[in-house]
């Protein structure tokens, strides 16, 4: 049987240890660090982060810590010349059994070669993530030296045409023209959002992508090749374009569009034609056409003139 002062001494020290226990809880510092929020970066914290849907990545499971491309494609040109590239991994490739190029039917001579495009196979990538190449050639006979910007502008407006196909284009930057004999090279980049405008006919259709209503930011990355042939003398023309979601931390596209090359039988840039100056004379300064073409006049009365009078010389007397 315990002794009543016994008992009463522990409740006493019982007690007291209560007391002192309420006096730490209430202290200034106590408060604090109850008021003190959870470390966000201790681990639980951040599984239970992660776990929401704001703070996931829409691909995380599916984001590579490099970029990884596939097996390396050969796609044939005339005259032995071949382009290399490289896709995205898993992405699928198909050949567009009808190259529509915007504007070639109006260039003399030229031909469009192939129109090969690439998607994802990852059921949420593959509304957003696209890359195409295409390759066209045309006589060389109007060339001259300086007509590659002339080129290079066009074809930026061929490019943002055809991104318009799966993107709504909010802005095409090119880069500056690389000159790297037998070849010149420029890149660009664009940006604006998912769902373009497809073709049916004559008439652009809206399109959505469905998976993301919210219309996610797109990013595309692209390269223009201008090549020559000699059998026989034409200008190879050559675009590549890629198009993946923004909030990938890290693009595939740059990689693939950075794999393309051109190999086989190139030839350095012809001579300039008459003709090829002309246009390119035209198209810098247009007031030079007016004296071309006065000069061109001149000369054509000349020629009038000389036979004027080969044909109304007299007869020598018999």
């Amino acid at each position: 049987m315990s002794h009543p002062r016994s008992t009463a001494l522990f409740a006493l020290v019982l007690l007291s240890a209560g007391q002192v226990h309420a006096q730490q809880d209430a202290s200034p510092e106590a408060a604090a660090l109850d008021a003190t929020p959870l470390d966000a970066t201790a681990p639980e914290a951040a599984v239970q982060d992660a776990a929401t849907p704001e703070a996931e990545p829409p691909d995380a499971p599916d984001e590579p810590a490099a970029p990884i491309l596939g097996t390396e494609v050969a796609l044939t040109v005339p005259d032995g010349v071949v382009l290399h590239l490289s896709p995205p991994d898993r992405w699928v490739g198909t050949e567009s059994k009808d190259v529509d190029i915007q504007d070639l039917s109006q260039i003399p001579g030229a031909q469009a070669l192939f129109k090969h495009t690439w998607t994802s196979t990852h059921h949420r990538k593959a509304t957003l993530s696209r890359l195409t190449a295409v390759c066209a050639t045309a006589p060389s006979d109007d060339w001259a030296p300086g007509m590659e910007s002339l080129v290079f502008e066009r074809l930026n407006t061929i490019a943002s045409a055809d991104l318009a196909e799966w993107m709504t284009v909010s802005s095409l930057v090119p880069g500056p023209t690389d000159n790297a004999p037998p070849l010149y090279l420029q890149s660009f980049e664009a940006q604006g959002r998912a769902g373009g405008q497809r073709r049916e006919g004559s008439v652009r259709v809206l399109e959505v992508d469905h998976i993301d209503d919210g219309r996610a930011p797109v990013v595309g990355t692209g390269r223009h090749f201008i090549a020559f042939l000699a059998n026989p003398d034409r200008v190879l023309v050559c675009s590549a374009a890629c198009v993946e979601p923004a909030w990938r931390s890290v693009g595939v596209c740059p990689a693939s569009i950075a794999s393309i090359h051109l190999d086989g039988a190139l030839v350095p840039e012809p001579s300039p034609s008459t003709a090829g100056r002309l246009l390119l004379g035209v198209q810098r300064r247009p007031s030079a056409l007016l004296g071309t073409a006065a000069g061109l006049v001149f000369a054509l009365v000349g020629v009038l003139i000389i036979l004027r009078g080969l044909l109304l010389r007299p007869s020598p007397p018999g």
